[in-house]
């Protein structure tokens, strides 16, 4: 019976321990989680299946962006421009070319928020220029 309970306090634990959220480098910031857990959406879950190039994620990602409120929205920003970097400029160009005029706005002022307020700070445009002239072309219109 001790063994069971043992068990069971140990699962427990680290199922709520583990309020981190991290894809290599990327570690998402708090507040996005939390704002996550307040509309029941699986942060964590989505980014990590997004990093893996699951564009149903990624679009669910952008989509977030209406959820975020001032605390979160730039560090969902930061986050979500970091995986932009990672996943690469030609996937994110071919990717937000799919997308709806909403869906281009939504991930300029992300990564617009990661490049007014990351620390240290991060130029995005030599690692994301085709993807930044896209949107830059299609917001223009």
């Amino acid at each position: 019976m001790r063994f069971w309970f043992l068990i069971s306090a140990i699962f427990f634990l680290s199922c709520n321990a583990g309020s981190d959220c991290r894809v290599g480098e990327i570690e998402i910031a708090q507040s996005v989680l939390e704002q996550a857990r307040k509309n029941a959406f699986p942060y964590c879950l989505t980014f990590h299946k997004a990093a893996n190039k699951d564009t149903t994620a990624l679009l669910q990602l952008i989509r977030f962006a209406y959820k975020t409120d001032d605390n979160s929205a730039i560090d969902h920003g930061i986050a979500f421009t970091e995986l932009s970097i990672k996943l690469g400029d030609d996937f994110m160009s071919k990717f937000l070319k799919m997308q709806k005029t909403e869906h281009l706005l939504l991930a300029a002022k992300m990564f617009q928020a990661c490049m007014e307020y990351r620390e240290p700070s991060l130029d995005i445009e030599p690692y994301l220029p085709a993807t930044l002239n896209l949107l830059s072309n299609s917001l223009s219109k």
